[in-house]
């Protein structure tokens, strides 16, 4: 498949984490879903790297299960085998996947991004950021770094909460209202209810971490969370 790499350290330490470097010569065929058939080999590639993954982050938790089928949902989302839960993220260079038993992660985001010059940050900063989160991160984080942090944070948060709440929300109902880069910790808060347990001033939080190309996200949700 494609070199391992290290996992971001963005999920508690119960749960599973597989990371790749995409491998451009990896031609997928029957491993791809037909509704993929006619979309770009770069993006064939990302779904069975980051399938693959998968499959290996369940194969170390329970190693004695053997291959389990990893569905595909209505809108795209993992189907993850009865008793686990799990997320899957691809960009630019890698893929990875984090998965965890239910009875210790109700539900898990990951997301990791590729960090962007000033131009492409000033272009994708109205379309995820509110004024309010001008300032998220301090003085630690350059304009660039902060919109596509905010952009992998609110993409974290939506791959989480999705599969709980079962309906598409968007940048402008969740707001990142802190980031402290010396723990690696975020904050944010829902500005619309989303379903019973996740009404609007739901306050959750999550890990990050950023590296010379990449911004990677994380969120969980806590198993006894209603």
């Amino acid at each position: 498949m494609s070199v391992e790499l290290r996992s971001p350290s963005v999920v508690p330490p119960f749960v599973s984490s597989v990371t790749v470097a995409l491998n451009a010569a990896l031609v997928p065929t029957a491993d791809v879903p037909p509704e993929l058939h006619r979309a770009a080999p770069s993006r064939q590639r990302e779904y069975v790297a980051g399938r693959y993954c998968a499959a290996r982050a369940i194969e170390r938790l329970r190693p004695s299960d053997g291959p389990l089928t990893i569905g595909r949902g209505v809108a795209g989302e993992p189907q993850w085998p009865a008793g686990l839960t799990g997320s899957v993220t691809h960009t630019d260079g890698l893929a990875s996947a984090a998965v965890a038993r239910i009875s210790d992660a109700r539900s898990i985001g990951i997301d990791s991004e590729v960090r962007v010059d000033a131009w492409r940050a000033e272009r994708i900063r109205p379309l995820v950021m509110q004024p309010e989160e001008e300032g998220v991160g301090g003085k630690a984080f350059d304009a660039g770094t902060r919109v596509i942090f905010i952009f992998s944070a609110k993409e974290a948060i939506f791959k989480c909460l999705y599969p709980v709440v079962s309906r598409r929300f968007y940048y402008e109902d969740a707001r990142i209202i802190s980031a402290d880069p010396t723990t690696g910790v975020f904050a944010a808060e829902l500005l619309t209810t989303l379903a019973p347990g996740f009404e609007r001033g739901t306050v959750l939080q999550g890990r990050f971490e950023i590296d010379d190309r990449h911004v990677h996200t994380g969120v969980w949700l806590d198993p006894r969370q209603p």
